[in-house]
């Protein structure tokens, strides 16, 4: 899916909003029906992919990398990636999104 960087980022908080409140996995999102999959089921790795033509981890175009963090995982993904249970899910998941809200 062709996403511009709005674009990547209203899916990504419409995303982690839900994993947030439901502590699921990425890969259970209900909104994959309506997108489509995307690479690593992340809005921001589809966006950057697309835009470095199709190279596959391009993660110095990541709007998340460009905002002056070092990755996705000093933001907090590498926690919740690791947590084993909803509840923990859903606390990791939180502190992902308020992150992602004070994106540049």
């Amino acid at each position: 899916m062709k996403l511009n960087r709005k674009k990547a980022k209203e899916i990504c908080i419409e995303l982690w909003t839900d994993l947030a409140k439901t502590g699921k996995y990425k890969k259970d999102w209900a909104g994959w029906e309506k997108y489509g999959g995307m690479d690593n089921d992340c809005p921001f790795c589809e966006f950057a992919c697309n835009s470095a033509g199709g190279v596959v981890d391009a993660c110095d175009r990541c709007p998340i990398v460009e905002s002056g963090w070092v990755d996705c995982y000093e933001m907090g993904f590498e926690e919740w990636v690791r947590a084993r249970q909803p509840r923990t899910r859903k606390k990791y998941a939180k502190i992902f999104l308020e992150r992602l809200l004070g994106l540049k």
